[in-house]
């Protein structure tokens, strides 16, 4: 009912719980299919670094992830100690990438083109 109501007031349909007027650049990037998503939402930027400032923050920089510790204690000590708070890193593999790649686009697209997948 309430993506009727919104749709039908003249927003576009972004995602479960996004919506955005005609004009917003957000829909135009959703028409074109140059959408994108990363951990603050939605956006017109691709592949954009994120700096994570602050407890279990999360870090994003090409294929590489870092969250910061979740642990009062444990985040000030490293911060006390001229050390930076990361407690966890991951890098992504190709597999990782390609599945990156399909959850993307079906997110951004409502869609997935297996040509670009193949």
């Amino acid at each position: 009912m309430t993506i009727e109501k919104l749709t039908g007031a003249g927003y576009v349909y972004i995602d479960m719980d996004h919506f955005t007027k005609v004009d917003d650049e957000l829909a135009t990037a959703r028409k074109n299919k140059t959408l994108h998503r990363n951990f603050h939402g939605y956006s017109t930027k691709a592949d954009c670094d994120l700096f994570g400032l602050g407890m279990s923050s999360i870090s994003h920089f090409a294929n590489n992830y870092a969250q910061n510790a979740k642990i009062f204690q444990e985040y000030y000590h490293a911060l006390d100690h001229g050390q930076f708070a990361t407690e966890v890193g991951y890098q992504m593999s190709f597999d990782d990438e390609i599945r990156k790649h399909v959850i993307m686009r079906l997110m951004c697209d409502l869609m997935l083109d297996l040509t670009e997948v193949e």
